[in-house]
């Protein structure tokens, strides 16, 4: 087997940061972004296995950046798509705001009470 040409070499240098860039994306909450970059790393990969098998070139690099590409874009699609985004409620931080809220108002009663006295003198 001959070694790939220099476009193969650059093809599959592309695919792989587009595909490394798309896995690290989908595992952020840039979960439909990380599709751009997925994608454009499948496309140079496929692009890269056609010439370098037209070569009769090494194709297990492109195999691999292939499979991370594809691990990065299917990735993306199943936490879209099959993974729900849950909001917590908090219900001790609500409670709270409300005793504040509360106690504000205490406050407000209180320095009325501190004004009149304060007009009485």
């Amino acid at each position: 087997m001959k070694t790939n040409p220099t476009i193969v070499k650059i093809l599959v240098s592309i695919a792989l940061i587009a595909g490394i860039a798309g896995l690290i994306l989908s595992l952020t909450p840039l979960k439909m972004i990380a599709l751009i970059p997925s994608v454009l790393g499948i496309v140079f990969g496929i692009a890269a296995y056609a010439i370098a098998k037209s070569k009769k070139g090494k194709l297990g690099f492109i195999y691999m950046v292939l499979i991370i590409a594809t691990i990065g874009m299917v990735t993306s699609l199943v936490r879209e798509f099959g993974m729900e985004d849950k909001v917590a409620v908090d219900e001790q931080f609500q409670e709270t705001t409300k005793q504040a809220a509360t106690e504000t108002e205490e406050g407000d009663d209180l320095e009325d009470a501190l004004d009149e006295l304060e007009d009485l003198e």
